[in-house]
């Protein structure tokens, strides 16, 4: 199942999962900041794990690493995705909301 994440910057938001479990993430996203042009740059998306109740994301939790999305901000690569179980967790390019 796809699940489709809020992509709101500094929101935390709830989802859940196709085996029922659930998890609270908080998005942030920006831009890298590596091109003097920003229609070259990258942005990155990270999900944070604030609370879940899925043993694969409660281990990614534990590492205190976010799962990180890039994606170059020309809005050619619409989303991404991230695979737990059964499930992928999928978010969007920024680019294609932020104007």
């Amino acid at each position: 199942m796809n699940i489709k994440l809020v992509t709101e910057n500094g929101k935390n938001n709830d989802a859940k999962m196709s085996n029922g479990d659930s998890f609270t993430y908080h998005t942030t996203f920006k831009l890298q900041g590596l091109c003097q042009n920003p229609a070259q740059d990258k942005y990155e998306v990270d999900i944070t794990i604030v609370e879940t109740t899925n043993d694969e994301l409660k281990k990614i939790k534990e590492n205190g690493q976010p799962i990180r999305f890039t994606f170059g901000s020309d809005g050619n690569d619409d989303e991404d995705y991230f695979p737990v179980g059964e499930d992928h967790l999928v978010v969007e390019n920024p680019s294609s909301f932020t104007g």
